[in-house]
């Protein structure tokens, strides 16, 4: 799920979880991942998809990259978006406003 998107369609500036976003409020569950999906990065851009940093799901391919420095680090890479939905609740939403319009 989303929890902090890039409306530029910069590759850097996302932010995800893995489950409900109410869980990411705190931040503590959510972590920062990096997009090279150009399509997709190109359709946010252009506002041809429709994000939300709440209930913005999204399917994709990824690649997990774990290093051990001083610490061990973990860093994500979204490679491609197959899918995206919106939860219910904000689906709602969406439709009115667009409806507004």
């Amino acid at each position: 799920m989303i929890t902090q998107s890039n409306f530029e369609g910069k590759q850097t500036g996302w932010r995800v979880s893995f489950g409900d976003s109410i869980l990411s409020d705190k931040k503590s569950n959510d972590f920062p991942v990096r997009i090279t999906d150009n399509k997709f990065l190109q359709k946010v851009k252009d506002k041809n998809t429709i994000i939300s940093n709440e209930g913005t799901i999204i399917k994709a391919r990824y690649k997990k990259v774990t290093q051990k420095l001083e610490r061990l680090s973990v860093s994500w890479e979204l490679l491609e978006i197959l899918d995206i939905t919106h939860t219910p609740k904000h689906t709602d939403k969406i439709k009115r406003f667009f409806c507004l319009f």
